[in-house]
This record gives structure tokens, sequence and C-alpha cells, in this order.
């Protein structure tokens, strides 16, 4: 098990800075073998909308385009729900959604989003789909309490996901949903990012 330490100074490349401290989140390292590494570089690795996010410093930016080491990934545990219930994300860099599967995405998985079973729960009729390298997955958004870490985010929106066929191996996969830390830009639909809503949060 290892410890990412997302400190505020990384957040400021969203917005201007809040100071409050320092959010510690478990994570694990995936290994996968030379069989499944394809299908998890176009999930976890690929955006369905790579670009050169916009920078509004005074110094000017270049995309640097990064290469994947040792076909790895790094997964961790957030909260969501009330209460609360714990599901496995992995922690993408190439998108920027949060979604979670339901029982009907989540066949084959052990843990899934249960919303009947969270009292906070709030339902939308908005459309949810993203093509990653490997495939789609659809659903719908929803609102709903999320934790990471000791960061609680009320009323977030996010999408249940109820179709995740279009991805090869998805059941077999070590984690339940993606939690994309990619700038705006990269999110499909119009809600607030979680990184956006943790620098809010303050």
């Amino acid at each position: 098990m290892k410890l990412v330490t997302l400190a505020t100074s990384m957040l400021a490349v969203l917005a201007p800075p809040v100071f409050a401290g320092i959010l510690r989140v478990p994570i694990t390292r995936m290994e996968m073998q030379s069989s499944e590494m394809k299908d998890v570089q176009m999930v976890s690795g690929a955006s369905p909308h790579w670009r050169a996010a916009p920078h509004s410093g005074m110094r000017s930016e270049v995309g640097v385009p990064l290469l994947n080491n040792k076909n790895s990934g790094y997964y961790g545990q957030i909260l969501v729900g009330t209460p609360f219930q714990a599901l496995t994300v992995v922690f993408d860099t190439g998108s920027a959604n949060l979604w979670l599967p339901n029982a009907q995405g989540g066949v084959g998985k052990q843990e899934w989003y249960a919303p009947s079973m969270s009292s906070t729960y709030v339902p939308s009729t908005e459309v949810f789909q993203i093509l990653y390298g490997s495939g789609p997955v659809f659903g719908y958004y929803c609102r709903d309490t999320i934790a990471i870490g000791e960061v609680a985010l009320s009323n977030f929106s996010f999408a249940e996901v109820s179709d995740t066929t279009g991805i090869k191996g998805w059941s077999m996969m070590p984690f339940d949903g993606i939690l994309g830390l990619g700038f705006p830009e990269l999110a499909s639909g119009s809600g607030t990012t979680v990184m956006q809503a943790l620098v809010e949060s303050g």
C-alpha cells in the first residue's frame, strides 16, 4: 500500500490557491499481466478528448506526452452515499469525470454503487456517456455525497453507469469505477470535476 499526497500546490493549477492543508488518500499499485495491458492502458490512460489544456499563467506552457511505464496504474477507495458505501476507483489523469457502476454496470464485480441504499441520492435524467480507446460506458448523472480521504463533498454530481460491456475485461479489473483527475476541459457533461470541487470546498 502506498500513500499519495495531493497538495494544494497542485490544486492551484485549477483555481486560485486555497491553503487548507494536505489531502492523503491510500492507494494500491496495480500490476497487470501482458495479456491485460492493452485494455487497461486504453481505460485508465486515454482520454476521449485528449488535448493540451489552456494555461492562464505568465509563462508559456507546452503539452508533454507521458508514456505508460511498466503498464501499471494506481487505485484506491472512496466513500459514497449516506450511509457511506466503500468503492474502489482508479485515479486517472487522462480524464476528468467520476463514474461508478450501479448493479447493472457492476455485473461481475464484488462491489457497486447502490443508490437505493443512500438517503442523499438524487437521480437525474441527464445521460452520461464516455468513449475510451477500448470502448464506451453509458449511464445517467446523479447527485450524492462522496468522500475522498477526510474530505466530503455533499450533493456532488457524478455518473452512475449501467452499461460497462463496451470495455473488454472490465469485470476482471481490480477497481469499480474511474475518478478522473484531469482538467475540466477533458470532462464530459457540464458538472464540476472532483478536483474543482475539492478546491472550491476549501
